[in-house]
């Protein structure tokens, strides 16, 4: 037997024994035995270290798990760095417990606090492994539904996986502060070094703190409202811990927003050399997503907002972000309230008006486009209806041509009634607010008002054959636009009393015969259910939208067909008595 498996097998001997200051002694002595072990750490670590630091020794005999926990530090300061660090990368890729992986964290701290500048390499092996750790921890399984109600989001943290992932959010942060330190400190003399992109210490160490606001963290409630709420919550304060470190490693973080441009626009189409110049061209260790929820965080939520530069114009701001606010609108339910807030927040920021030409970049139109989308599709109700707001305030940010323009796009592209009446009523509101200009602005009056009403405000799907009980909510708003602007442009600015003869023969003509075929045919088959001739027959098709009902619909008792029948008898009454207001107003205020 050698000398080394000797020391190795006494100094096991000493642990099992508990015989801990012997043990010590023999690691402690570099000039004899000590340096017999150091040269052999990978032996120590695998034929004594992993066979006491466990998880059950960290429950039972804290001192024994304390002395390995010795031992590894000992060689993270004495062994050779490059070898003694891919040993415990490879400890890292097979631990399973959380207080292991504690352990191993607080060796490789001291390793990487002993390195220089130049080995970012292994700053990003070990990053990298420590991030593979963390992202094959185990969800809960209300991670895997389609959508979370509002209190299921809040209790969300309750859960003990969701606690025990942010617990190792807190631990990690411990881990790189220091490290954050030291290498904010080693640049702090190179001018501008913030906003170097090369494939540096600290670009690679700000990457791996920004890829942490992924998944799970971004899944999870990290508002908090000073009003409503006394004590922060474990995710919040992971996020702020976060938000914090990245504005020590880059303090303009609005310098980022050009590169989100870049990939955005220009998606790197092949394989990136991870030797790239720029590394926040880099789509996996700078993803969009992440950027997205980090500036939701700091201009949705205020983390570090007084900490960022002031100078940037809200507009620029808002052009660049808009590209996040897409990819986050566009992935699970619950991250689109936050690109929702996001984009709440930048357009409160400005506070003068965005000219039209700046439709011209795709971006606005791709935005308003996924927010239609979430309006009309998302299951989450909340969701839908915050997207509503955001689309209004979206659309009043523009001038009177940017207003029409969106308007106009959006009722071209969408074939949702709700949502085109919904946009019938902002466009009037927005006439009227330039009624009384003695010049009111020429999209909202002649050819394009023309074109908007004729096109899709007073247009009936399918003529006389539309159907009524999906287009109600449009044809109720286009009916209120007549009715309003009539009575209210007495001097005909608009030229909508150019249009009466037309909409008479047309658009109220054809609703008056459809209005009348529906009544009668819903009423017939009112008496029918009533009467029970239809109980064996399968029930008349009518378009009733239930948004987002997952259970779906149970089998149609009489009861419920007979209500169904009735609302939409009474729907059809609304509609009548609107229709008679506007022909009784053009009869009265323009054939007088």
């Amino acid at each position: 037997m050698s000398n080394a498996e000797q020391l190795i097998k006494l100094l096991d001997y000493n642990l099992v024994n508990q015989k801990f200051d012997n043990a010590k002694k023999l690691l402690d002595d570099e000039e004899q035995y000590g340096k017999v072990i150091l040269s052999h750490y990978s032996d120590v670590i695998q034929e004594v270290v992993l066979k006491h630091l466990t998880p059950e020794n960290y429950q039972s005999q804290p001192q024994l798990y304390e002395a390995c926990e010795y031992i590894l530090n000992l060689f993270a300061k004495k062994c050779h760095q490059q070898g003694i660090l891919f040993e415990f990368l490879e400890l890292i890729e097979t631990v399973k417990d959380d207080d292991v992986f504690r352990s191993i964290l607080k060796a490789l701290q001291v390793i990487l606090l002993n390195q220089s500048e130049s080995k970012t390499r292994s700053l990003e092996y070990t990053l990298n492994s420590i991030e593979d750790y963390i992202q094959q921890l185990e969800l809960p399984k209300l991670f895997n539904k389609k959508y979370l109600e509002e209190e299921e989001e809040k209790l969300l943290e309750n859960d003990e996986k969701v606690r025990r992932i942010l617990m190792n959010y807190l631990t990690l942060d411990l881990f790189y502060k220091p490290i954050l330190t030291q290498v904010v400190e080693n640049s702090s003399g190179v001018s501008n070094n913030f906003r170097s992109t090369k494939y540096n210490r600290r670009n690679v160490l700000f990457c791996f703190i920004l890829r942490l606001l992924g998944k799970p963290l971004s899944h999870l409630d990290l508002s908090f409202n000073t009003e409503s709420q006394k004590v922060k919550t474990y995710s919040r304060e992971v996020a702020e811990n976060i938000v914090a470190s990245l504005c020590k490693l880059h303090v303009n973080v609005y310098d980022l927003l050009k590169y989100v441009e870049i990939q955005y626009r220009w998606p790197a189409k092949d394989k990136i050399d991870d030797d790239m110049t720029n590394i926040f061209l880099h789509p996996e260790k700078f993803p969009l997503h992440e950027v997205g929820i980090l500036f939701y965080l700091i201009i949705g939520e205020g983390i570090c907002y007084e900490s960022v530069p002031k100078v940037y114009n809200p507009k620029y701001i808002l052009n660049m972000g808009l590209y996040l606010v897409n990819k986050l609108v566009s992935a699970n339910e619950s991250i689109i309230p936050k690109g929702l807030k996001l984009c709440e927040k930048m357009l409160i920021n400005i506070n003068d008006f965005i000219k039209a030409d700046e439709l011209d970049d795709d971006i606005f139109m791709d935005f308003c486009n996924s927010l239609i989308k979430v309006i009309i599709y998302s299951p989450s109700k909340p969701n839908r209806k915050l997207g509503l707001e955001v689309l209004r305030m979206y659309i009043l940010k523009f001038d009177t041509a940017g207003r029409f323009l969106l308007i106009k796009n959006v009722m071209k592209t969408s074939t949702h009634k709700g949502l085109i009446g919904y946009l019938t009523t902002l466009y009037k509101d927005i006439i009227f607010e330039n009624i009384d200009c003695q010049v009111i602005s020429q999209h909202l009056s002649g050819f394009n008002l023309k074109q908007l009403l004729f096109d899709h405000i007073c247009k009936l799907e399918n003529g006389v054959q539309c159907d009524l009980t999906d287009s109600s909510d449009q044809i109720i708003a286009a009916l209120n636009f007549l009715i309003g602007l009539i009575l209210r442009d007495k001097e005909n600015k608009t030229g909508i009393k150019d249009h009466v003869k037309a909409l008479q023969s047309g658009f109220l003509n054809d609703l008056r015969y459809a209005l009348d075929f529906s009544r009668a045919h819903f009423k017939e088959e009112f008496e029918r259910v009533r009467s029970g001739a239809a109980d064996n027959q399968k029930f008349p098709s009518m378009d009733v939208e239930i948004l987002n009902d997952e259970a779906g619909l149970n089998e149609v008792t009489k009861e419920r067909k007979l209500e169904m029948l009735n609302s939409a008898l009474m729907m059809f009454d609304l509609i009548d008595f609107q229709l008679a207001r506007v022909t009784e107003t053009i009869d009265r205020i323009i054939q007088k």
